[in-house]
């Protein structure tokens, strides 16, 4: 029993080291190759003294959620028991109940991902959706090189945890509540899916570099516009949108839905297989979908099933391929969606369609190998629509007079945000960076050399203020206690 408490509570997503990073190596190069500069994840961050570029600060947060020793699972205090999410219950029943020990169950991940009381008590600490968007402030407001790099590093560290939440509700186990206890360790089962992804790290990179998976990538089209329940960030739509919950959750291959919604009903997890054929619909394992009615698994019962080639002859039970055509399913046709196991012809000679029969199909490389080109490409595609959102927002600035001292700015500010959401009841200040003049001992002026470093201020206006969509705003920053130098140069304004 200890041993499998120990194993089951190891159940990642994805492996850590490899497919997390990966995947949001590839959402990150995508997202700010396209939006800010190509070169901007290569730059050189610092935290304490560890200086590593900005892309590796992204993918440690990536790996790092996963982060937890092996004593510290029984206790319950480790990231990834908080990495399930099962799109068709409540969202309080939604996380992880598929292990023998209450203590031991998990936050919904939609919940885990923005609660973050629950992780400052976790291996790791907070690196909730409201902690990473703090870090984002500091950065924006740093009065230092040295603050504006960390919190910059820190920030892109927090999406990575936050990305590989994301990328969670793309391995069917994770919104199918199932532990996947050897798969998680490891080991390669019949049905292990993540570690059939972790051994082909080159496989995982073919698949996101095909023509196929790129469409996949710029398709998300979550509309994250509408409030969330409980007052969550809409963010946790890309999740689930929850706009049809419930254990009848319609299959469907649209990119509006959220990613856990997507998986869920689309794919079958290790212990999952044919769940409306084993379990009642109360049952905390039943899921609706994929049904029989959308398999040709009959024409198997019935032996009308064509075999197919197979040349490994410990494996003959793998000559034929359950498949879900597209004229049967709503959601996404699937050629190899199961195989027959090694006991599935006898479980259906001797006790028939039952419980048992239902229950030994398995996943081998082909099927797994089809999985992950659909899966794959939308975890990235989600991934960068997180990055999208995180950084949407988008101020117009407007210089229109400053003081011959420098000391007081006039400027407009207009609201050029493309979702059309409105900035109201929020705090402005302006981060101001500039460099100065450097005087000889015969009073000649030298202006700056262009990497000489950049000196900072910041001033945050009191009170609230709305930023409009269809005018501008004046708005006047006095800095009169502390004023520019006289001989500053290169002077950048910043409203945030």
């Amino acid at each position: 029993m200890l041993f499998l408490i120990l194993n089951a509570v190891n159940s990642w997503g994805w492996w850590d080291q490899s497919t997390h990073r990966i995947m949001s190596q590839y959402a990150a190069k995508q997202y700010f190759t396209q939006n800010i500069s190509a070169d901007f994840l290569d730059q050189a961050l610092v935290i304490d003294g560890k200086k590593q570029p900005a892309e590796t600060w992204l993918q440690d947060g990536s790996q790092f959620e996963d982060a937890g020793e092996l004593y510290q699972y029984p206790l319950g205090i480790v990231r990834s028991l908080n990495h399930f999410h099962d799109p068709t219950k409540p969202l309080a029943s939604a996380g992880l109940t598929d292990l023998p020990i209450s203590s031991l169950y998990g936050e919904s991940t939609v919940l885990w991902a923005q609660d973050g009381a629950n992780q400052s008590t976790k291996v790791g600490g907070d690196w909730s959706w409201k902690k990473v968007r703090d870090y984002q402030i500091a950065y924006l407001t740093a009065t230092s090189k040295i603050d504006e790099d960390a919190n910059l590093a820190r920030t892109l560290m927090g999406l990575g945890y936050q990305m590989h939440l994301v990328q969670d509700m793309s391995q069917p186990n994770h919104v199918r509540n199932d532990t996947h206890v050897f798969d998680g360790a490891g080991y390669q089962t019949a049905n292990g899916f993540e570690t059939w992804a972790k051994n082909l790290d080159a496989t995982v990179v073919l698949i996101l570099n095909s023509d196929d998976a790129k469409q996949i990538i710029n398709n998300t089209a979550v509309d994250l516009k509408p409030a969330y329940e409980g007052g969550l960030s809409p963010v946790a739509r890309l999740y689930d949108t929850r706009d049809t919950p419930g254990p009848f959750l319609l299959p469907s291959t649209s990119f509006s839905q959220g990613l856990a919604e997507y998986t869920n009903t689309n794919f079958f997890s290790e212990d999952t297989m044919f769940a409306d054929r084993r379990f009642d619909v109360t049952d905390k394992y039943y899921f609706g979908y994929p049904s029989k009615s959308e398999t040709d698994v009959q024409m198997f019962i019935d032996n009308n099933l064509p075999a197919i080639p197979f040349f490994d002859f410990d494996k003959t039970y793998l000559n034929f391929r359950i498949s879900k055509p597209a004229a049967q399913t709503s959601g996404e046709p699937l050629n190899c969606l199961v195989k027959p196991g090694p006991n599935t012809k006898k479980y259906s000679t001797l006790l028939g369609e039952g419980k048992y029969f239902y229950g030994s199909f398995v996943q081998d490389n082909e099927c797994f190998f089809e999985q992950a080109k659909k899966l794959l490409p939308r975890a990235v595609g989600y991934s960068k629509a997180m990055l999208d959102y995180f950084y949407r927002g988008k101020i117009e600035i407007e210089p229109i007079t400053a003081s011959s001292t420098l000391q007081h700015f006039l400027v407009r500010l207009k609201n050029t945000t493309t979702t059309g959401e409105e900035m109201t009841g929020g705090e402005i200040s302006l981060a101001v960076k500039y460099r100065i003049y450097s005087e000889s001992s015969d009073h000649t002026m030298t202006p700056p050399a262009t990497n000489s470093p950049y000196y900072y201020k910041v001033v945050k206006l009191s009170g609230q203020y709305t930023i409009p969509h269809d005018s501008q705003s004046e708005q006047v920053f006095d800095l009169e206690s502390d004023p520019l130098p006289l001989f500053a140069t290169d002077v950048t304004l910043q409203v945030v």
